[in-house]
């Protein structure tokens, strides 16, 4: 059987719940990495409408993850915040990311105190977590994006340092690309212990566009002993940063793009 291969909502900015899931059904893709507020639709109307379209419900990823100012930027907001988006995923009954919890350290006086920051809320919500069911994932995003956890290493030093060996890693090829001195290699060292791994080129379009070899990623996956989904996670490389399709012309570009890259990788599985 195939494994699921979804996208990431954010992506498609689409807020309509309904035409969300009938498009992601259209593109060719089999599940769904939810990043949504938990405001816009109840975990249950989100679930009914996945089981509408066949599709499956990955992990909950809220796109919106950055505290909304600096002077809220505290470790009792981050866990406020944290914990409600678990609570989030357990209706949902899926796994939940951590990778925006550094910026939330943006008070903190110094690195040593942003670590420490970060240790204890991975222990926090670790504990939390457990409690509601709902595994875990910290995914390793470029340092022009976040202030902390950019590697595979980083990663690993978190794990370590908070005795959280249950915290899966979540791989993105665009952030390895960026971070990683050998992203082939840290992709088969992790491979076992990733949730889900984000398709995305060198310039955060599909595989196509840019220069990385996925075909490479999917066997160092494979080697490493992956066996979770992929999810597609692309941004036009004329849009600003992180910006869906603005136009009818551009969200055209963009699903053509989704289409190759699943086809692409599913021709891999062969």
């Amino acid at each position: 059987m195939q494994s699921p291969i979804g996208v990431c909502t954010w992506t498609l900015g689409i807020s309509d719940l309904t035409e969300m899931m009938a498009t992601i059904k259209q593109l060719g893709l089999t599940g769904v990495q939810y990043c949504e507020s938990q405001s816009r639709h109840t975990a249950q109307d989100v679930r009914q409408a996945a089981e509408d379209q066949g599709l499956a419900l990955l992990i909950y990823d809220p796109f919106e993850c950055r505290p909304p100012s600096a002077d809220r930027a505290s470790f009792v907001g981050a866990m406020d915040f944290y914990q409600r988006a678990i609570d989030y995923a357990a209706e949902l009954g899926v796994g939940q990311t951590l990778q925006g919890l550094s910026t939330w350290t943006v008070n903190c006086a110094s690195d040593a105190e942003a670590w420490r920051f970060m240790v204890n809320g991975v222990q926090h919500l670790s504990i939390y977590a457990r409690a509601r069911g709902v595994p875990l994932s910290y995914e390793p995003c470029n340092l022009y994006e976040v202030p902390y956890i950019h590697t595979v290493a980083d990663y690993q030093r978190l794990v370590d340092e908070s005795g959280c060996a249950d915290l899966f890693v979540l791989m993105d090829s665009f952030h390895l690309n960026i971070g990683e001195k050998d992203p082939l290699e840290a992709v088969e060292t992790y491979a076992a212990r990733n949730s889900i791994f984000h398709i995305s080129g060198s310039n955060r379009e599909g595989i196509l566009q840019g220069h990385l070899d996925f075909a490479a990623y999917f066997k160092a996956l494979k080697r490493g002993g992956f066996v979770g989904p992929a999810v597609v996670e692309l941004v036009l490389s004329g849009n600003p940063v992180n910006t869906p399709p603005r136009t009818e012309e551009e969200r055209a570009r963009l699903y053509q793009q989704i289409r190759e890259t699943v086809e692409i990788w599913r021709s891999y599985e062969k």
